[in-house]
């Protein structure tokens, strides 16, 4: 999340205290294994979010590659990257800068604000493992461990993938709605405060 919270948009604490929201955020982790961060620009840069209140349902790869400092910042200029790649498009595969992937759903669609929801990293070739030796022998982690937390990661066929991306296209759809709702109403406000004229329903 944003360190400062006062650049946090106003709409995005409505959107994660939403009951529809938490509870779809759940059950994709609980039928995927994925946990999932929602990323969001905000007036000072770029807040970014989990979308499951279980931290502890972080995988172990994630948690490794982001125990250290240089692996934790790159985590979170990869989301962003991640984030406006997947700018007004469909569901899509990419893969993080420690070698491994992450499916990416964009949830402001047809717009040109970047909001998305990024899952952990999953992973359908063994093979790729080579890729992702290669980018994080810098870091700092240990290796051994590592591959063995890589070979733990979910790994989704293409029947699950599919659900995966049905399941978070309904995600972002159920974000949006909670988002333009929370973005009309607090632009009502502005403007019934703007008004000289306004006349409160009350006093009629």
């Amino acid at each position: 999340m944003s360190s400062d919270k006062e650049t946090v948009p106003s709409w995005i604490a409505e959107v994660f205290q939403h009951p529809l929201v938490r509870q779809l955020s759940g059950l994709i982790t609980d039928l995927t294994g994925m946990r999932l961060v929602f990323v969001y620009p905000t007036a000072s840069g770029w807040g970014q979010r989990s979308g499951d209140a279980r931290a502890d349902r972080r995988n172990r790869f994630c948690e490794m590659i982001q125990s250290t400092p240089e692996g934790a910042n790159q985590c979170r200029l990869c989301h962003i990257m991640m984030t406006v790649a997947a700018c007004g498009g469909a569901p899509t595969i990419q893969r993080c800068h420690a070698g491994a992937s992450a499916l990416v759903v964009p949830v402001a669609r047809g717009t040109e604000e970047s909001v998305a929801i990024i899952s952990s990293c999953v992973f359908s070739e063994p093979q790729a493992w080579d890729d992702v030796r290669d980018r994080v022998e810098e870091m700092g982690v240990n290796l051994e461990s590592l591959q063995d937390a890589f070979v733990e990661l979910p790994r989704l066929d293409e029947r699950r993938l599919e659900l995966s991306k049905r399941l978070l296209l309904m995600l972002g759809d159920a974000v949006n709605v909670v988002r333009e709702n929370a973005m009309l109403r607090a632009g009502t406000r502005e403007l019934d405060a703007e008004s000289p004229d306004a006349v409160s329903i009350s006093a009629i």
